[in-house]
């Protein structure tokens, strides 16, 4: 199993189940946050530190979720994270969704991933191009910055 694996294995879930959901949760942005962010916490960073891909906690997914107070994990919200996963060196992953108009939005079919770098600069690449890898959390390359 691959970190690519990994997240299409992930992509494919929320694809399935977005259809499925109630509407009062998909009508609902806070509420959809959380649903990203926890599963994203079981689905993706637990698989990773399992086969060793990472040693520690990854990222938020998206805007992540609110339901800690300042943190924005669902799980150990007192710890932070070590690494990120990247689409592209530096820019750190943000989230699947679709494009509007030109216009990133996360939501289903999640055909296209997003990330995002430090110094404000946004990326978005067709899911089925990317090219992960694990690198420094967002915090870390912004510092770099300084």
């Amino acid at each position: 199993m691959t970190l690519k694996q990994t997240l299409g294995d992930f992509r494919q879930f929320l694809f399935s189940v977005t259809n499925e959901l109630p509407e009062w949760l998909k009508n609902n942005n806070e509420y959809m946050a959380e649903f990203y962010q926890a599963n994203w916490e079981i689905l993706v960073e637990t698989r990773l530190i399992d086969l060793g891909i990472t040693s520690g906690l990854i990222d938020i997914y998206g805007e992540g979720a609110d339901s800690n107070g300042a943190s924005s994990r669902i799980s150990l919200p007192s710890k932070f994270p070590t690494c990120s996963i990247q689409i592209c060196e530096g820019f750190v992953f943000h989230s699947y969704g679709k494009m509007t108009k030109g216009y990133f939005e996360m939501g289903y079919p999640y055909d296209f991933v997003k990330g995002e770098h430090p110094d404000g600069r946004e990326m978005v690449i067709a899911a089925d191009d990317a090219e992960f890898l694990i690198g420094e959390t967002y915090d870390n390359v912004a510092k770099g910055l300084s």
